[in-house]
């Protein structure tokens, strides 16, 4: 059974980066979001390699992580959050 959910999981987290709705040409946002998600994340859980973030083309307010460490933040919720801080 873990096997299965393994096989899942990395096929739902390969469509998720290859389905179009990540930014591929926002390095520098991406770079900046990994900076921000490394100081809060668990400090054993810093030099985890498998642990990214990725803007995601949704206009809503989320995020979410698989179980894997791929983070995915919506560009609705940095949008928000921009207009938050002004």
């Amino acid at each position: 059974m873990t096997y299965v959910f393994a096989d899942e999981v990395a096929s739902q987290i390969s469509n998720l980066l290859t389905d179009g709705y990540v930014y591929n040409d926002w390095r520098d946002l991406e770079i900046y979001i990994n900076k921000i998600l490394l100081r809060i994340i668990p400090d054993e859980l810093k030099a985890d390699s498998t642990i990214n973030a990725y803007i995601y083309k949704k206009g809503s307010v989320n995020a979410f992580m698989t179980p894997s460490g791929q983070f995915f933040i919506h560009i609705g919720l940095l949008v928000d959050a921009m207009m938050k801080r002004h």
